[in-house]
């Protein structure tokens, strides 16, 4: 057994692991290296679209290996001149690496037959995107509905293509254009293939046998990876995971399975993440929930909640403190769209939303400031829970948008536009209200304009990057300005991590007993020198390790 880590060595994500076995090899994530990606690009710096895998490859954020990515962005002796291009022009549009197909060609097998996802976050799913789209996915039933919803309502990008690759090919301007007959780029809708991971039962991947073992996260649908290699050899990568989460309680917890089907193990190599491998403290999310019921309790004004968008746990410990209070929860339409379809596709899971107490969608102004529907064509979830339209859909919304009467499916569709909560309501009536709202909504307060005894909390990571930084000094103005700040220099904040403490991980890789361990997704691998059972392997980025 060979594994090679081409990220997520001495940093936090960006885990992309290759584990291979004679002539089978799987990739374990494929993700963003959001740290480094964050030191070349910003919120308004970002890779070029046209050139996207050709940037990120020429900036060390992804691995130059040959064989695994899209022909359509790596490049062919053919697109030049197709192009109408001069020869001078070909090293503009080199990847300077061979695609699947050559690799196909010349080796006759593919260098990796899939990828094994641990769960949807971008920094272990964000560059699934530049592989080839014969390079299957594997992903339990929950991560795909994940994946579903980012591809309906996250901006058209590289990093949401992890289940619809739209591959580029060049074509020419129309004749109603501008420049009829021109060169351009169309694009053609490819869906990969799927491996679904069904909880504690094995599946065959290229030879490789793979179980899935769910485990708590800030995002529901994360698991572990059980692998037997084709010539017998076990590997446990642990992908995220905490101990003290919302789904770690109770005997049936999704912890407590994951304890008893791990524990004596003895696997040939644990990967383990190491996130917090040097702090002590184990968080609880009962103690997050306690403390946002006392912020609630103590404020006569509005109460406003920041967390990230997909951090379904936290959406869910906070509608619990909002039915205490009898609060109305007001809510990202992103997270209301996310959750509907996680409730109709996983009801075992996700009980419906109208059994979580008072929760309606925040719409804010923008566009023609006018609250028009027509505001948010391009955001289709801010009306309603589905982030795109069928065209029977389209045409069943026009007919009827203005009647007073509307059959159920138009209903269900602008669900978040009629039923919504606007400025004016909370200006109205702020002490009955949650608010879900972070950074990016903040000029919302101006038209909140919160009275005094508002709130603001943050129940989400504090900032980890320089451009996080600066935006936390940004946020510190907005709420000084608007009398939200706890005293003049803090952001109130109650929140845990998604990953386990450093004692908490420790006790348990002690119950697996593996040979050997090699810690991942961590800036300190070498704390777990001399504290776990076995051998523990320090890697550089790129090294081959054999077991």
């Amino acid at each position: 057994m060979r594994v090679t880590c081409y990220g997520g060595v001495r940093e936090i994500g960006g885990n992309k692991i290759l584990i291979e076995d004679g002539d089978s090899a799987l990739f374990l994530d494929f993700g963003l290296p959001m740290g480094r990606a964050g030191e070349f690009f910003d919120e308004f710096v970002q890779p070029r679209t046209g050139s996207h895998l050709r940037d990120s490859l020429a900036l060390g954020l992804t691995p130059r290996i040959d064989g695994i990515y899209r022909s359509d962005l790596v490049s062919t002796p053919d697109v030049v001149e197709n192009a109408g291009l001069p020869p001078e022009a070909a090293p503009l549009f080199d990847a300077g690496v061979r695609s699947y197909d050559e690799i196909v060609q010349q080796e006759g097998r593919a260098r990796a037959a899939a990828v094994l996802l641990s769960h949807a976050h971008l920094d272990h799913v964000g560059h699934v995107g530049y592989l080839d789209e014969r390079i299957a996915l594997g992903c339990t039933p929950v991560s795909r509905t994940i994946l579903a919803v980012m591809e309906e309502i996250v901006p058209q990008r590289i990093d949401s293509e992890a289940l619809t690759v739209r591959r580029r090919v060049i074509d020419a301007a129309g004749q109603c254009s501008r420049f009829p007959g021109a060169p351009t780029i169309g694009t053609e809708r490819v869906h990969r293939q799927v491996v679904t991971l069904e909880e504690y039962r094995e599946v065959v991947v290229e030879g490789f046998r793979v179980e899935a073992l769910p485990v708590d996260h800030s995002l529901p649908g994360c698991c572990a990876l059980l692998i037997t290699t084709p010539s017998g050899k076990r590997a446990l990568y642990t992908g995220d995971l905490r101990f003290n989460g919302r789904w770690s309680r109770g005997k049936n917890s999704l912890t407590e399975r994951l304890r008893s089907r791990t524990r004596d193990l003895r696997p040939e190599l644990l990967i383990t993440e190491g996130t917090r491998i040097r702090n002590e403290h184990a968080d609880d999310e009962n103690a997050v929930r306690r403390e946002l019921a006392e912020v609630v309790a103590g404020s006569p004004g509005l109460v406003i909640f920041d967390w990230a968008w997909k951090d379904i746990a936290r959406f869910q410990t906070v509608t619990e403190v909002a039915r205490e209070a009898g609060r109305t929860l007001a809510a990202s339409p992103r997270t209301l769209a996310l959750y509907h379809r996680l409730s109709e596709e996983h009801p075992a899971l996700f009980p419906a939303l109208s059994s979580l107490g008072d929760i309606r969608a925040y719409l804010e102004r923008s566009g023609s400031m006018l609250y028009s529907p027509s505001d948010y064509k391009q955001q289709l979830f801010k009306l309603g829970p589905k982030g795109k339209w069928t065209e029977d859909e389209t045409a069943a919304v026009r007919r009827q948008w203005a009647e007073a009467e509307r059959d159920s499916v138009v209903s269900r569709l602008l669900e978040h536009y009629y039923g919504g909560v606007r400025a004016y309501d909370v200006r109205r009536e702020p002490s009955r209200f949650i608010l879900h709202a972070g950074f990016f909504d903040i000029q919302e307060l101006i038209d909140l304009d919160p009275p005094i005894g508002s709130v603001y909390v943050r129940a989400a990571t504090e900032p980890f990057s320089e451009e996080m930084v600066i935006d936390e000094r940004k946020l510190r103005n907005w709420l000084s300005r608007f009398g939200l700040l706890r005293d003049e220099q803090e952001v109130q904040t109650a929140h845990i991590s998604g990953h386990a403490s450093g004692p908490d991980l420790l006790e348990w890789i002690e119950s697996v007993h593996p040979a050997t361990v090699l810690p991942i997704h961590t800036e300190h691998p070498e704390d777990f020198v001399g504290r776990v059972p076995g051998d523990v392997v320090l890697v550089q980025a790129g090294e081959t390790v054999e077991v």
